[in-house]
């Protein structure tokens, strides 16, 4: 079975990715995805020159061992 996910939700893992501070590994780990599969999502918004905002939604905290992402619901991160 094969997993389509949305722009949404593709925007919203590069920008955590991006601006976090965590590995890749981490981050796809804590989303559900492969970590090639965000190594490349991170490549093409790289290459496409698509700018991803430096600041957080207020709904994602940023402190804590929960956060909210609102393209894919309720991700745990140890911190």
């Amino acid at each position: 079975m094969t997993v389509t996910n949305t722009e949404e939700f593709r925007r919203e893992a590069v920008r955590i990715a991006l601006s976090n501070g965590l590995s890749l590994t981490r981050v796809a780990a804590d989303l559900g995805i492969g970590k090639s599969t965000l190594g490349h999502w991170v490549s093409q918004y790289r290459s496409a020159d698509v700018s991803v905002p430096d600041s957080k939604p207020a709904s994602v905290p940023t402190t804590g061992s929960h956060a909210i992402f609102p393209a894919c619901g309720t991700v745990s991160i140890s911190l």
